[in-house]
Protein backbone atom coordinates (compact mmCIF):
# COMPACT_ATOMS: atom_id res chain seq x y z
CA UNK A 1 0.00 0.00 0.00
CA UNK A 2 1.48 3.98 -0.89
CA UNK A 3 1.94 5.69 2.37
CA UNK A 4 -0.57 7.60 3.39
CA UNK A 5 -1.19 11.42 2.01
CA UNK A 6 -1.27 14.12 4.43
CA UNK A 7 -1.89 17.67 3.41
CA UNK A 8 -2.15 20.73 5.33
CA UNK A 9 -3.27 24.32 3.86
CA UNK A 10 -4.63 27.67 5.58
CA UNK A 11 -8.22 28.57 5.49
CA UNK A 12 -8.28 30.12 2.59
CA UNK A 13 -10.27 29.24 -0.38
CA UNK A 14 -7.26 29.77 -2.91
CA UNK A 15 -5.47 26.89 -1.08
CA UNK A 16 -7.71 24.63 -2.07
CA UNK A 17 -7.48 23.55 -5.90
CA UNK A 18 -3.27 22.97 -4.51
CA UNK A 19 -5.25 20.54 -1.77
CA UNK A 20 -7.19 19.28 -4.53
CA UNK A 21 -4.30 18.38 -6.57
CA UNK A 22 -2.46 17.06 -3.99
CA UNK A 23 -5.46 14.32 -3.43
CA UNK A 24 -6.12 13.33 -7.46
CA UNK A 25 -1.84 13.07 -7.71
CA UNK A 26 -2.06 10.52 -4.54
CA UNK A 27 -5.02 8.50 -6.08
CA UNK A 28 -3.12 7.97 -9.26
CA UNK A 29 -0.24 7.06 -7.23
CA UNK A 30 -2.35 4.91 -5.05
CA UNK A 31 -4.04 2.77 -8.21
CA UNK A 32 -7.37 4.86 -7.27
CA UNK A 33 -8.95 5.15 -10.74
CA UNK A 34 -12.38 7.02 -11.89
CA UNK A 35 -15.28 7.40 -10.79
CA UNK A 36 -13.96 6.80 -7.62
CA UNK A 37 -11.13 9.27 -7.65
CA UNK A 38 -13.37 11.77 -8.91
CA UNK A 39 -15.79 11.40 -6.53
CA UNK A 40 -13.59 11.14 -3.63
CA UNK A 41 -12.54 14.47 -5.16
CA UNK A 42 -15.74 15.93 -5.21
CA UNK A 43 -15.88 15.09 -1.47
CA UNK A 44 -12.68 16.15 -0.33
CA UNK A 45 -13.39 19.64 -1.67
CA UNK A 46 -16.76 19.97 -0.05
CA UNK A 47 -15.27 19.08 3.23
CA UNK A 48 -12.51 21.24 2.42
CA UNK A 49 -14.83 23.89 1.87
CA UNK A 50 -16.93 23.87 4.76
CA UNK A 51 -13.62 23.72 6.95
CA UNK A 52 -12.50 27.03 4.97
CA UNK A 53 -15.68 28.34 5.99
CA UNK A 54 -15.49 27.45 9.41
CA UNK A 55 -11.92 27.90 10.35
CA UNK A 56 -10.43 30.33 12.20
CA UNK A 57 -7.63 32.65 10.20
CA UNK A 58 -5.27 30.81 12.58
CA UNK A 59 -6.38 27.36 12.51
CA UNK A 60 -4.63 24.87 10.62
CA UNK A 61 -6.43 22.21 7.91
CA UNK A 62 -5.19 18.74 7.39
CA UNK A 63 -6.55 16.76 4.40
CA UNK A 64 -5.58 13.02 4.76
CA UNK A 65 -6.05 9.89 2.57
CA UNK A 66 -5.27 6.17 3.13
CA UNK A 67 -5.68 3.47 0.84
CA UNK A 68 -6.71 -0.22 1.65
CA UNK A 69 -7.23 -2.87 -0.46
CA UNK A 70 -11.01 -2.54 0.00
CA UNK A 71 -11.13 0.95 -0.52
CA UNK A 72 -10.04 4.69 0.78
CA UNK A 73 -10.58 6.52 3.86
CA UNK A 74 -10.68 10.68 3.27
CA UNK A 75 -10.36 12.89 6.78
CA UNK A 76 -10.21 16.85 7.15
CA UNK A 77 -9.50 18.34 10.30
CA UNK A 78 -9.77 21.56 11.25
CA UNK A 79 -7.73 22.62 14.41
CA UNK A 80 -7.41 26.04 16.27
CA UNK A 81 -3.95 26.65 17.99
CA UNK A 82 -6.10 26.00 21.09
CA UNK A 83 -6.35 22.62 20.02
CA UNK A 84 -3.07 21.59 18.68
CA UNK A 85 -0.85 23.26 20.89
CA UNK A 86 0.49 26.98 19.64
CA UNK A 87 2.67 26.43 16.42
CA UNK A 88 2.15 22.54 16.24
CA UNK A 89 0.23 21.25 13.37
CA UNK A 90 -2.73 18.50 13.34
CA UNK A 91 -1.00 15.04 11.76
CA UNK A 92 -2.26 12.19 12.97
CA UNK A 93 -6.45 13.04 11.77
CA UNK A 94 -7.48 9.14 11.85
CA UNK A 95 -5.73 7.73 14.74
CA UNK A 96 -4.06 5.00 12.59
CA UNK A 97 -5.32 3.01 10.23
CA UNK A 98 -7.78 3.19 8.25
CA UNK A 99 -11.11 5.06 8.87
CA UNK A 100 -14.07 2.62 9.59
CA UNK A 101 -16.30 5.73 11.05
CA UNK A 102 -20.11 4.86 11.79
CA UNK A 103 -22.74 7.39 9.70
CA UNK A 104 -24.04 9.24 12.95
CA UNK A 105 -27.91 11.05 12.97
CA UNK A 106 -26.37 14.30 11.72
CA UNK A 107 -28.00 17.24 13.88
CA UNK A 108 -30.04 20.26 11.87
CA UNK A 109 -26.65 22.36 12.71
CA UNK A 110 -24.44 20.22 10.68
CA UNK A 111 -22.58 21.37 8.06
CA UNK A 112 -23.75 18.91 5.94
CA UNK A 113 -27.26 18.99 6.75
CA UNK A 114 -30.11 18.28 4.21
CA UNK A 115 -30.90 20.94 1.70
CA UNK A 116 -27.03 21.49 0.32
CA UNK A 117 -25.48 19.99 -2.79
CA UNK A 118 -22.47 19.44 -0.42
CA UNK A 119 -24.48 16.81 1.89
CA UNK A 120 -26.13 15.15 -1.38
CA UNK A 121 -22.64 14.26 -2.94
CA UNK A 122 -21.12 12.85 0.49
CA UNK A 123 -24.48 10.58 0.73
CA UNK A 124 -23.88 9.63 -2.84
CA UNK A 125 -20.18 8.32 -2.90
CA UNK A 126 -19.30 7.78 0.69
CA UNK A 127 -20.01 4.32 2.31
CA UNK A 128 -19.98 5.99 5.97
CA UNK A 129 -18.88 9.08 6.56
CA UNK A 130 -18.77 11.03 10.46
CA UNK A 131 -18.48 14.44 11.07
CA UNK A 132 -16.89 15.38 14.94
CA UNK A 133 -16.51 18.93 16.96
CA UNK A 134 -14.68 18.80 19.75
CA UNK A 135 -13.21 20.78 21.91
CA UNK A 136 -11.99 23.33 18.75
CA UNK A 137 -11.59 20.39 16.54
CA UNK A 138 -14.04 19.58 13.47
CA UNK A 139 -13.21 16.26 11.58
CA UNK A 140 -14.91 15.01 8.82
CA UNK A 141 -14.20 11.63 7.35
CA UNK A 142 -15.50 9.72 4.66
CA UNK A 143 -15.20 6.13 3.84
CA UNK A 144 -15.46 4.92 0.05
CA UNK A 145 -15.05 1.33 -0.84
CA UNK A 146 -13.10 0.95 -4.16
CA UNK A 147 -10.86 -1.21 -5.53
Amino acid sequence: MPEALTYELQPRPEDLAAARHALRGWMTVSGVSSPSSDDLVAVASEFLLQAIAKAETSATIVLRAERAPEGVAISVVVATEAATGAGTAVTEVSGGGVVRPIRPLLAASDPLAPGGLGRRIVDAVCDDYELDAVEGRLTLRCWHSAS
